[in-house]
């Protein structure tokens, strides 16, 4: 049985998933350097005074067009110990109500691997999140 799709929609498809395994890969080599150096800030680092110990800070970077519609590339939410993927999604959704319809779309990655809404972060991780891929 041919599993093309007519009009080229296989090819569109693979064109994409490797545009986006590009730009993953160009993200875990920035990734790793940055997070080396938040390890060493860190160390040397005071918490603010309304972040309790208890607390914990994850980086979130946004690609694509999500850059657009939260006005930042990147910022820094606090979050309960054992909070998982979701409950920062969640968060992050009160803070930008325009990522709010595309939480089951979302591409999410903790570091340089891809994870799962049921993932528990740890203090310091840093998570992207790309828009759902389109094909052109």
């Amino acid at each position: 049985m041919n599993s093309a799709v007519p009009g080229g929609g296989e090819a569109r498809f693979h064109r994409a998933e490797r545009a986006l395994t590009r730009e993953a890969f160009e993200v875990t080599n920035a990734f790793a350097a940055r997070q080396d150096l938040r390890r060493k800030q860190r160390l040397y680092t005071p918490l603010p005074s309304n972040i309790k110990a208890a607390d914990m800070q994850v980086a979130v970077h946004f690609y694509s067009y999500f850059k657009d519609l939260t006005g930042c590339a990147q910022t820094t939410e606090t979050l309960a110990p054992g909070s998982r993927i979701a409950d920062l999604i969640h968060q992050l959704a009160g803070r930008f109500p325009q990522l709010g319809p595309m939480q089951k779309s979302t591409l999410i990655a903790v570091g340089v691997d891809y994870q799962t809404p049921d993932y528990v972060l740890r203090e310091g991780d840093e998570v992207s999140l790309f828009p759902p891929v389109q094909g052109g």
